[in-house]
């Protein structure tokens, strides 16, 4: 490949990129404007947004998991230049790795949420004190909505756009930790607003200003996974 169609092709790569990044903005702002909207109609609590974020983890987590077995399925992400992995091996290593690299995530969710539920009969209201069970159907609904925007990135993505192709196990396995961190982050903000400050951390503008810090940060980490997985798929003259 000469040099003249090496920059076509970086050129034609990074429209698509800029295309694909557009659309997957898109999911990710309409799935957190829907949330702050369910804030403001149902009048929640900063403690039950927290609650919401926590939610969207697992949700996380889960399509992490997807994409590392339709990477080891459709793709081949352990591939390197001294033994070649069957589709078998694939799978069976990812089982493992899952095993392993799921454990630690499932510690630090679990974590979490067993910090909500500590905290709650200290930030929560007696009105949202059995917040589970009287809002059920918030929750599912809520993460249904979390369900259809990742649900929507992956196909997008990672499907229709051929991420799963080239896609290393080293970039997938480190995703639930990477994407979790702004949710985490609006958590810890969360709960260090309600202690030092009740009644801001109560106002609406507050809930509007975190959220908005929250899709920021977690578009960056959108976007970066985006590169990381493209930077895995682009072949090595583009890279040159």
């Amino acid at each position: 490949m000469d040099s003249a169609e090496v920059i076509n092709h970086l050129e034609e790569d990074r429209h698509r990129w800029i295309g694909r990044a557009s659309l997957s903005a898109l999911t990710l702002l309409a799935a957190n404007a829907t949330i702050l909207l369910l804030y403001i109609v149902y009048d929640l609590t900063l403690f039950q947004l927290a609650v919401l974020l926590w939610v969207e983890c697992f949700w996380i987590g889960i399509f992490c998991v997807i994409k590392i077995f339709a990477a080891s399925i459709l793709g081949d992400p352990y591939e390197n230049q001294y033994i070649e992995v069957s589709r078998g091996g694939n799978l069976f290593l990812s089982i493992f790795a899952i095993g392993f690299v799921g454990g630690q995530w499932l510690g630090l969710f679990g974590m979490t949420g067993i910090a909500l539920a500590f905290a709650r009969d200290s930030f929560a209201p007696d009105s949202s004190s059995n917040f589970i069970m009287e809002d059920l159907g918030l929750i599912i609904g809520s993460a249904g909505i979390f369900f259809v925007g990742h649900g929507l990135s992956f196909i997008v993505n990672f499907v229709l756009f051929g991420e799963f192709r080239t896609a290393r196990a080293g970039t997938l396995l480190a995703l639930p930790f990477k994407r979790s961190l702004a949710l985490l982050g609006a958590i810890v903000i969360a709960f260090g607003a309600m202690l030092a400050f009740p009644e801001l951390a109560s106002t609406t503008s507050f809930a509007i200003v975190l959220m908005v810090l929250k899709v920021l940060w977690d578009y960056r980490l959108h976007v970066g996974e985006r590169r990381a997985l493209r930077n895995d798929c682009e072949p090595a003259e583009s890279k040159a």
